[in-house]
C-alpha cells in the first residue's frame, strides 16, 4: 500500500514490500514541479486538490462486451491495430464529480493511455467539473 506523507507525495512501496513487475505511480511532487497541473484556476484558487484514478474507481473497462446495455464503446488504436473499449460508468460517478466541485480541485488520473482516456473524460466529464487530466506518461515506474 502506498506511504502519504504529509506532504502530500505518494511514495511506492519498497521492494521488499511488492516484488511484482513493476508498476507506474502518480508523482505528484513532480508534476506539480514540472508544470504538467499548473497554477491553479480561478474556479480552484485556494480549494484543496482531489486527486481521483479513473479506472476502477469512477469505471471500470474491458475489452470484451459487457451484459449490461449502458456501456461506453470507445474505438481506440494501440499498436496500429484497433480495438473496443466497453466501459461501464459506476452509478452517480457524474454527480459525484458535480457534487465535488464547489469543495475541491477535481484532478483525474489514469495509468492508462491519453488516447482511451481522454475521448473518454471528454463524455464523463461533459461540464467541464475536473481541471486536469494525468496519464500515463505522467507516471513514474517503480
Amino acid at each position: 500500500m502506498p506511504i502519504v506523507p504529509a506532504a502530500g507525495v505518494v511514495r511506492p512501496p519498497s521492494p521488499q514490500q511488492n516484488n511484482q513487475h513493476q508498476q507506474p505511480f502518480l508523482n505528484l511532487s513532480s508534476a506539480l514541479t514540472q508544470g504538467r497541473l499548473g497554477p491553479q484556476s480561478e474556479r480552484s484558487r485556494g480549494k484543496k486538490s482531489l486527486v481521483l484514478d479513473l479506472d476502477e474507481t469512477l469505471v471500470h473497462s474491458s475489452f470484451r462486451p459487457p451484459a449490461s446495455d449502458d456501456v461506453i464503446e470507445l474505438p481506440v488504436e494501440i499498436d496500429n491495430k484497433k480495438f473496443r473499449v466497453y466501459v461501464l460508468v459506476r452509478p452517480w460517478a457524474q454527480q459525484f464529480l458535480k457534487e465535488l466541485l464547489p469543495y475541491y480541485e477535481l484532478i483525474i488520473y489514469t495509468a492508462s493511455l491519453a488516447k482511451y482516456a481522454d475521448p473518454l473524460m471528454d463524455i464523463l466529464d461533459e461540464e467541464r467539473c475536473c481541471s486536469a487530466r494525468l496519464f500515463r506518461d505522467h507516471c513514474t515506474y517503480y
